[in-house]
């Protein structure tokens, strides 16, 4: 009896087996019943089997071998079904790995011993296509599985950031309330004072987590494009950015033609994120230093600090979202009310604009970000 056959014969003995061995295992099936094991366990044994017997190609083989191949529609649409049906029954990723590595054992252990009580039963091909098939189907069941959990995570945050809006508003307008009133004492003014600044803050992280959630959904980040001067809008950034730090701090200097159209919002988070980003991660001793440069149909922004250069290990990564947060947080031990998505944001926001960023990192030149901005980008 060929692989394929016993395991279409022996399908309920194999399902009896691979639900006792799973729960043999804590992380692999809490609170699922005998019925939902069932029910998602059989579609796939059948796909498994039906994988195994289909024509393949010496060179289909090589593939599969590599990690580089395909299963069958049949067998996709399955490993699909099954990793969308853990994540609806509250499965972790180990776990459904767990689940696929219990199935793998209940065939192989009734296999060998059905095995051992003939004789001149050896199907070594069919053993070959029976790991081929499993690890297709698990590789399809893991990526189904994080698309989804990946997807509810962007939502969670996306409805989070939104209803946090209304309630950081309020608190700002009685902040600013504390401020301006001839009513209050000077004790209160200084309350309404840091209520403001940590309301801003946190908005500022309510915006950075919806922009973050708009872009893992396939989105750009917005852009109203319009007419500006890129000089004044980055010298307005840098003075309001300049507020309460020693003079010299950040120095800005401008060249070039700088009009064209843009989104000064989002032009002045560019420079903001950057400059910000700069002052963490750079010298105190040394300013940061901003230039604007215009020449041709481009303009360039480009922040640069003195201090330790960026790894260049680190370098692929590090416009990815929370990796600056990550990185933050090693270095000072906090985050600084910052979650680590000021240079992805600055991608994106670059990207939107039919733009670039680039760095350059090291010991004796410090650290340099551009952003290079079409004049009529689309």
């Amino acid at each position: 009896m060929k692989l394929s056959d016993f395991i279409r014969t022996n399908r309920e003995a194999i399902l009896v087996e691979w639900e006792a061995f799973a729960r043999s295992m804590p992380s692999a099936t809490a609170g699922m019943s005998p019925v939902e094991m069932r029910d998602h366990g059989g579609p796939l044994l059948d796909a498994i089997a039906a994988d195994m017997e289909a024509a393949q190609s010496g060179a289909e083989q090589a593939d599969k071998s590599k990690g580089q191949g395909h299963g069958g529609v049949r067998l996709d649409r399955v490993g699909d079904q099954h990793g969308g049906d853990r994540v609806d029954s509250g499965f972790r990723l180990e776990q459904v790995v767990a689940e696929f590595r219990a199935l793998r054992a209940s065939v192989i252990r009734l296999w060998e011993k059905s095995v051992a009580t003939c004789t001149n039963v050896v199907d070594a091909a069919g053993v070959t296509r029976f790991h081929e098939a499993i690890d297709q189907a698990l590789a399809q069941s893991v990526t189904q599985s994080e698309q989804m959990l990946s997807g509810y995570r962007d939502l969670f945050i996306g409805i989070l950031g939104h209803d946090l809006r209304g309630p950081l508003s309020a608190i700002q307008i009685g902040a600013d309330l504390l401020v301006e009133s001839a009513e209050t004492t000077d004790i209160d003014r200084q309350v309404g004072a840091r209520m403001s600044r940590s309301a801003k803050k946190m908005s500022k992280m309510v915006s950075d987590l919806l922009d973050l959630t708009r872009t893992r959904f396939g989105k750009s980040i917005p852009v109203d494009l319009e007419a500006h001067d890129l000089g004044e809008v980055c010298r307005a950034t840098v003075e309001e950015l300049s507020i309460g730090l020693p003079e010299g701090a950040i120095r800005y200097s401008s060249t070039g033609n700088l009009h064209g159209r843009w989104d000064a919002v989002r032009i002045a988070q560019i420079v903001s994120n950057l400059v910000i980003n700069a002052r963490h991660h750079g010298k105190e001793s040394a300013p940061v230093v901003v230039e604007a440069t215009g020449g041709g149909d481009d303009v360039t922004i480009a922040v640069h600090n003195e201090g330790d250069p960026i790894p260049a290990g680190s370098i692929s990564s590090l416009f990815e979202p929370l990796v600056q947060g990550e990185r933050r947080k090693a270095r000072l031990g906090k985050t600084e009310g910052s979650l680590g998505l000021g240079l992805y944001i600055v991608k994106q926001i670059a990207l939107a604009h039919g733009g670039s960023v680039e760095v350059e990192s090291s010991a004796p030149k410090g650290t340099t970000f551009r952003v290079r901005l079409p004049r009529g980008a689309a």
